[in-house]
């Protein structure tokens, strides 16, 4: 009996074993077998696929690129259009406006414009009044007075808000009895005027109006009461006007921010230091210091120290008027 078991566990050991050496065998076998080779029309088949498959790829890349050409195409011819139809000024400087130029910024800021309020020419004429409004009034002399006391402002006020207007475009008589030559309805729904005195109006659907001078001065008035001024020196000027309080804000490049109300002008400049214009001839300036200097009308020179704080623009515009309280 124990023969016999012996005998059939080396039989068992002995299948195992070469069970084992025929799975090894087999592996062997496949690891070394050689790919299948294909034949050449297969070949052939595999080479017009890929030339297929390029071929659709360059034609995809062409159609992208064809497609971005045409985009960028009606962008430039979309660019060149506003130029001509907004900016078509009689002098030769300002034909084409430069990408640039602020003026040409300020259009494309005003066509993406989200404010959308329906056209009232009503309200428009209005505004009438508001372009002449700061070049053309009586504060003029007043501030030549100041820049003649004040030696160190001389040269910035001279170089930075002359802006040296045509008067026979921006006279506030020409401007009431000026008539319209041609008008023109744009397929946006624009309203385009040409008026006599060379004057360009366009009426967008999303905004008030805007004006369009031979010099190159332009006006923007927009629904909200905003205004912007746009000068042939590339100066630009956002402003404010309330018709109902009568007064009017207007914000300078520089930094310099005056607020005029029927019977003052107030100067807020970006050091801190504040001027203050009243109709009789007086002129109020603080300065950092604190010091409170009036100019009076017959050119008397009095220095005050100021013990307030300035007044803030918010306070303006509230329809607080600009006194100076001064403890004796």
């Amino acid at each position: 009996m124990e023969r016999a078991r012996i005998c059939i566990f080396l039989k068992i050991g002995s299948l195992k074993q070469s069970v084992k050496n025929s799975m090894q065998r087999s592996r062997k076998k496949k690891s070394s077998r050689a790919p299948p080779q294909l034949s050449i029309t297969t070949m052939k088949v595999c080479r017009s696929q890929r030339r297929r498959l390029k071929s659709k790829r360059s034609e995809i890349n062409l159609k992208i690129m064809l497609a971005l050409l045409k985009k960028r195409n009606r962008q430039i011819k979309d660019i060149k259009d506003t130029r001509k139809n907004l900016h078509k000024v009689s002098s030769t400087k300002t034909d084409f406006l430069s990408p640039q130029d602020p003026r040409l910024r300020a259009i494309n800021r005003i066509q993406n414009n989200e404010s959308d309020h329906s056209i009232d020419e009503s309200a428009i004429g209005d505004f009438s009044e508001v372009s002449v409004l700061y070049h053309y009034d009586k504060t003029k002399e007043e501030d030549k007075e100041s820049k003649n006391n004040n030696p160190e402002r001389k040269k910035n006020w001279q170089s930075k808000y002359n802006f040296s207007l045509d008067p026979k475009y921006h006279d506030k008589d020409l401007l009431q009895n000026d008539t319209v030559v041609d008008k023109t309805t744009d397929k946006l729904g624009s309203i385009k005027r040409v008026y006599k005195s060379g004057r360009q109006e366009t009426i967008f659907p999303r905004l008030k109006k805007m004006w369009v001078y031979p010099d190159g001065y332009s006006c923007i008035f927009y629904s909200n009461g905003n205004i912007t001024q746009l000068f042939p020196n590339q100066d630009c000027i956002q402003s404010n006007y309330s018709i109902k309080d009568k007064w009017h804000k207007m914000i300078f490049r520089t930094g310099l921010m005056t607020f005029k109300t029927e019977d003052t002008l107030v100067k807020f400049y970006p050091d801190g230091n504040q001027v203050i214009a009243h109709i009789d001839g007086t002129i109020k300036i603080i300065d950092n210091n604190s010091i409170l200097k009036i100019i009076h009308p017959d050119k008397s020179i009095q220095k005050i120290p100021y013990p307030v704080p300035k007044m803030p623009i918010q306070a303006y515009e509230k329809g607080i008027p600009p006194i100076i309280k001064v403890s004796k």
